[in-house]
Parts: structure tokens; sequence; C-alpha cells
């Protein structure tokens, strides 16, 4: 489950299944920032793999948020987010990238004038400046969170998010448990549904809008 780079980087190789316990890591003294939960060995398999993780001898689902991060900005100045926020962007750049570079965007504390390190965005023929204004064009209501370093008040917003999810499943008479991987969970396959209804809820409870 490891590849030969994570290897050569010193990645620990060995799954240390006696890693249950979580704790959150937050990027500065004040506890504004960052905030998400670590120290499950579950995060640290590739995500192809998670899908054959039991729990109790039950099958597992996942379910995460989609968008999360632009539809908490939307949210916060009452807006109905884009349905997808990478998609299109520009011919040929895949989803993927794009999303790495809109994450880039909200991390960078100043405008960035190249790309991210090990971001290639020659081989689609488009440049950096491309990618910066179609991002400046497509979410216009919010750029003003563009290189303000508000990726990290978002995490600590997405892991409080996290947080009120896993309670909901603490809070049963017989608590559920739920693995979290940032703003996804898996849990007993039987509890889907709950899980949804949850994610969906407590965002509307912390933001007023549906996501």
């Amino acid at each position: 489950m490891s590849s030969a780079k994570r290897s050569e980087e010193g990645h620990e190789t060995n799954l240390n299944l006696t890693r249950t316990s979580l704790y959150r890591v937050f990027n500065d003294i004040e506890f504004r920032t960052g905030g998400r939960f670590y120290g499950g060995w579950w995060q640290t398999i590739p995500k192809s793999y998670r899908r054959y993780l039991i729990i109790d001898g039950k099958r597992t689902v996942e379910a995460d948020y989609s968008n999360l991060h632009p539809s908490i900005l939307y949210a916060q100045r009452q807006l109905e987010p884009p349905e997808d926020a990478y998609s299109g962007l520009l011919p040929q750049l895949p989803r993927a990238v794009a999303k790495q570079a809109f994450n880039a965007i909200l991390n960078a504390k100043a405008p960035m004038t190249k790309q991210p390190r090990g971001m290639k965005l020659s081989q689609f023929g488009i440049r950096w400046e491309d990618v910066v204004s179609a991002f400046m064009e497509r979410h216009a209501p919010i750029s003003d969170a563009f290189f303000t370093g508000s990726g990290g008040v978002l995490q600590r917003i997405d892991s409080d998010l996290a947080e009120r999810v896993m309670l909901r499943f603490l809070d049963y008479a017989r608590p559920v448990p739920v693995l979290p991987v940032h703003d996804s969970f898996i849990l007993h396959q039987g509890y889907q549904h709950e899980l949804k209804a949850f994610m969906e809820l407590e965002f509307r409870e912390m933001f007023g809008q549906d996501i």
C-alpha cells in the first residue's frame, strides 16, 4: 500500500493498527487555524483501500463533503455556490489539478506569481496566471478570500463541522464508531442514511444553507 516514492521520502511503511486515538492539530497558539483530526491508522492508507475497512465484521461506507471550502465561503456571504467549483475552469485542465490550485490560492498569504511546487501546468498548455484569472472570474463573489491565508481558517471551520458530525454518533445510547479523514467519514454501512442526514444537518445549522 506504500509507493516507492513515499518510502524514499521517509514515510512510515508499516501499518500500525494500534494508532486508534485522534488528536487535533492547530496551526497557531490561539487555535484560530487548523484543528483537523489526525492520528488514526486508517488515515495512512491509500483512499482506494479504505473501501475494504470493516467495523465489527461489517462492511463500511465513506462519505465526504463536496466542494466544502468554496461552499463555506459562499454560505458565509449568504450566496448560492456553483454546483462544482473546479470542473471546466479551463480547457484541458483536470479537475484534480484545478482543486489543488484553488487550495493553493486560499492558503497563500500573498499573490503568487508562480505555480505551486510540483504542479506542472505546462503539460496542459496552461499558465499559472491563466488559472488565477479564471478563478477570479469564476468565483468573483468570494475572491476577497484569495491570497489571504484563509485556508487555515477554513480548516478550523471544517474540523469543527467534522467534530459535530462525529459527536452525533457518539451521542447514541450505544455509540457508533466513526473514522474521520478530515471532511470525510467512514462508518458501518447500516448508518449511511444517518451519516448523510447528519452531515447535511450540521452544515445547515452552522451556515444556514444546504450543501
